[in-house]
């Protein structure tokens, strides 16, 4: 059978497949992609934001230029100097989790799929285009209403 009995318990055969398979699953993997993988991670991005509805975009712009203005804020807010700088991610954090559209990251994203082929130039001046005014929006809205 494959269970080792002692007593009242009994557990799984150490194999030595088993045994094997641990071993690989717990070998060190690298943090970071091979500059090619990473390369065609950053083309699938630009063909998905290259997808994005007009309305989608919009709205995750606006946003964006939300958390942005409420993250520089909260700089502000807080006096500057160390502890505004530690304070100021935030923003960031939030344009990452929420999937938020920043115009700075569409712009690495959309060059890169632009020059690989992979998006064609009017996407990129749409999304450019959208994402900023949309990001400035945002911005202007949040200084509105605080």
């Amino acid at each position: 059978s494959n269970t080792i009995e002692s007593g009242d318990n009994s557990q799984p055969a150490l194999t030595p497949a088993f045994v094997e398979n641990l071993r690989e699953s717990m070998a060190p993997r690298p943090a970071t992609k091979p500059p090619k993988d990473a390369l065609q991670a950053v083309y699938a991005a630009g063909v998905y934001k290259a997808g994005l509805s007009l309305d989608i975009l919009c709205v995750q712009s606006f946003m964006a230029g939300m958390y942005i203005a409420m993250a520089g804020h909260l700089f502000l807010a807080v006096g500057g100097g160390i502890l505004g700088a530690a304070m100021f991610p935030t923003g960031l954090l939030a344009v990452v989790l929420t999937s938020a559209e920043l115009f700075t990251g569409d712009s690495l994203v959309f060059v890169a799929a632009v020059l690989g082929g992979k998006v064609s130039f009017k996407f990129l001046i749409r999304n450019w285009s959208v994402s900023w005014v949309c990001n400035f929006l945002g911005c202007v809205c949040w200084a509105y209403f605080m």
